[in-house]
C-alpha cells in the first residue's frame, strides 16, 4: 500500500491501478490528490474515487478519448468522483464557482439517459491552469456544453 495523501492511497477503489504503475503515474496522481482531492475532502468529506489512471487497453475498453487525461501522460491526470455528502451538481458548481482549485477541466458527467454519472476533474501539472468547465456525457464524447467558472 502506498498513502499518495492523507486521505488518499493506492488501496483506494478507483486508485487500486496504481499498484505497480510507472513513477511519473504516481507523480502525477499525487499531485491531483494534493492539489484537488484533499480540498475536496476538506469541504465535503468522503470523496469516491470512480476512475483514475487507465493504462492504455483499459481506456479503449471504456471508450476514454485517445488523449485522456487519465492515461498520465506527462504532467496530466483525471479522476472521476462524486462526494456523498452532496450531490454531484453541488460538487461541481462548488469547483467551478468558488473552489479557486487548480483544475485545467472539470466536467458534470451523465450517462445516455441524463442521471448525473460522475464529476470528471483533470490537472496538468507541468502547465497553468485552464480552469474550464463543462456539462456532458461520459465516455468519448464530443459535444460538451461550456459553463461559467470563477
Amino acid at each position: 500500500m502506498s498513502q499518495l495523501t492523507p486521505h488518499f492511497a493506492d488501496t483506494e477503489p478507483g486508485l487500486t491501478v496504481l499498484a505497480g504503475a510507472d513513477s511519473h503515474v504516481i507523480e502525477n496522481v499525487t499531485f491531483l490528490c494534493e492539489k484537488v482531492l484533499e480540498p475536496i475532502h476538506d469541504k465535503f468529506g468522503t470523496v469516491r474515487v470512480h476512475d483514475s489512471y487507465r493504462d492504455p487497453g483499459h481506456n479503449a475498453q471504456v471508450g476514454g478519448k485517445t488523449a485522456s487525461f487519465h492515461l498520465c501522460i506527462g504532467g496530466h491526470a483525471a479522476v472521476d468522483v462524486d462526494a456523498p455528502a452532496v450531490s454531484m451538481q453541488v460538487l461541481f458548481d462548488w469547483l467551478r464557482l468558488e473552489s479557486k482549485l487548480p483544475f485545467d477541466k472539470v466536467i458534470f458527467e451523465k450517462n445516455k439517459a441524463e442521471v448525473p454519472a460522475c464529476v470528471h476533474i483533470q490537472i496538468d501539472r507541468l502547465n497553468p491552469p485552464r480552469r474550464q468547465a463543462f456539462i456532458g456525457h461520459t465516455g468519448a464524447a464530443t459535444v460538451y456544453t461550456p459553463v461559467e467558472v470563477k
